[in-house]
């Protein structure tokens, strides 16, 4: 029995159309398994299908242009103690 889904965008039913037999070590026949798929039919023309393949490739960080980085105190702190041996005696 097909089904609407809430915001009556898409069209919902189950389909015995998905033939893949493969061979029964039962009872020596041909079988065909699971063969009850669920469709989603979009109502709308620009309405993409929620079944359809996403793309989940994720992105890497974004480089900055150096020339836009201000360095932060971390990296200011960093250059001062260069120099010093980490002693405070030192002086």
């Amino acid at each position: 029995m097909p089904v609407f889904d809430p915001d009556g965008k898409y069209l919902y039913f189950l389909s015995d159309r998905s033939f893949t037999p493969s061979y029964s070590d039962m009872d020596g026949t041909w079988i065909y398994a699971n063969s009850t798929q669920v469709v989603a039919v979009p109502l709308l023309k620009d309405m993409p299908s929620p079944l359809a393949p996403r793309d989940d490739e994720e992105k890497g960080p974004q480089i900055e242009d150096k020339a836009r980085r201000v360095p932060g105190k971390e990296a200011q702190g960093l250059s001062e103690d260069r120099g010093r041996s980490g002693n405070e005696e030192d002086g």
